[in-house]
């Protein structure tokens, strides 16, 4: 059996089938390990598991005895995630059909604008963040005969900004700056928790 262990000083963690996290000692004898890691052999585990004598199976209360972390040693703890809602105005007005996304140092996140520009991004780390918006206009539709098409203006914005006609009705072409994250002049800083930030663009 290979050597479990490593992180910590004087034994490793394990999580039982149930859920329940356990702190086993280093000196834990390999029969027990192999006893636990079967759960169907219907062994008993041994004295020096740290929930004592049982069956792997956990098909029965049994009085849980932690073993204690050794002395200096700081057991991990899990960070707080983040989530972030809001809405996204252009001129003043709901930008909808946009696509935030919040880019930090640990990956990006992102979350579609409702008709009334709201949106919703969960499960962030806190830390900062640029902040993009993007819509990508969605191609016009074929003129009819004897009609010219519409000019075609550039994704996520651009010189052609404002109001799209006919079936584009629904997006709004935004400056092309909100898009990139090296030149979006939107940056939030994210706190554990829930919070709320409204992205101003103009």
């Amino acid at each position: 059996m290979p050597q479990l262990g490593g992180h910590f000083k004087g034994g490793f963690h394990v999580a039982m089938a149930d859920g329940l996290p356990l702190f086993v000692s280093d000196t834990v004898s390999e029969q027990t390990l192999r006893n636990a890691i079967n759960p169907r052999d219907g062994n008993i585990l041994g004295d020096d598991w740290p929930d004592g004598n049982r069956r792997a199976s956990r098909t029965s209360a049994v009085e849980i005895k932690r073993a204690p972390p050794e002395a200096g040693v700081k057991m991990p703890v899990e960070e707080t995630r983040a989530s972030v809602t809001g809405t996204v105005y252009y001129k003043g007005k709901p930008l909808p059909s946009g696509i935030v996304t919040f880019h930090g140092d640990f990956g990006q996140s992102s979350a579609s604008t409702g008709e009334d520009g709201t949106y919703s991004v969960s499960n962030l780390h806190p830390g900062s963040y640029k902040v993009t918006v993007k819509v990508d206009l969605p191609p016009p539709v074929a003129p009819g005969p004897g009609k010219t098409a519409p000019p075609k203006g550039p994704p996520g914005g651009g010189p052609g900004e404002g109001k799209a006609d006919g079936p584009r009705g629904n997006f709004i072409a935004i400056p092309q700056k909100y898009a990139n994250p090296d030149t979006t002049p939107l940056s939030v800083v994210v706190q554990p928790g829930k919070q709320t930030f409204n992205l101003q663009l103009d």
